[in-house]
C-alpha cells in the first residue's frame, strides 16, 4: 500500500514538472519596444520594461507585441495562438485590443499601452502557473 502511495506521488511530481517545462511563458517576453513620441514624431528603441502608462509604441511586422495595449493607428493580423489556440491570425484595427507577446503579422501598428509590461495578461497567467506548480494537488 505504501508503495502505491509513493508511486502516485512520484507520478504527480513528474507530471507537474513536465507541465511547467512545457510552459515557458517567460521566454516569450519581448525585450525591446519602439517608443513613439507623439509630440515630436520621433521613435526610439528602448527596453520594454521601461514602458509606462500613456506611452505609445510601434509594432513592426513579424515582431512580438511588448505588452497589452489598444491599437490607435494602422492595422495588421496578429497571431494570438499561444494564448487563445486560434489557428488563424486575428485582424486588428484601430480600437482593437492586442495582447502581450503575441506575434504581429505583415502590418505596422501604433499601440497605446494599457497594462505595464510586468503586469500584463501573460504575466498573470505565468503567476498562476507558478502558484499551481508550488501547490500540492488535493487528493
Amino acid at each position: 500500500m505504501v508503495t502505491l502511495i509513493m508511486v502516485g506521488r512520484w507520478v504527480a511530481a513528474l507530471a507537474r514538472q513536465r507541465a511547467v517545462e512545457s510552459i515557458s511563458i517567460q521566454s516569450l517576453q519581448s525585450m525591446t519596444g519602439i517608443l513613439v513620441d507623439q509630440n515630436s514624431k520621433t521613435e526610439r528603441e528602448i527596453d520594454a520594461r521601461l514602458l509606462q502608462y500613456g506611452d505609445t509604441f510601434k509594432v513592426l511586422p513579424n515582431t512580438r507585441i511588448p505588452t497589452d495595449g489598444t491599437v490607435i493607428n494602422g492595422s495588421s493580423e496578429v497571431d494570438e495562438s499561444m494564448l487563445t489556440s486560434e489557428s488563424r491570425p486575428v485582424a486588428k484595427y484601430p480600437k482593437s485590443v492586442v495582447i502581450a507577446r503575441s506575434i504581429n503579422g505583415p502590418g505596422v501598428m501604433t499601440v497605446r499601452l494599457n497594462r505595464l509590461p510586468n503586469d500584463n495578461t501573460i504575466n498573470a497567467i505565468a503567476a498562476m502557473v507558478d502558484k499551481a506548480k508550488l501547490s500540492k494537488p488535493k487528493l
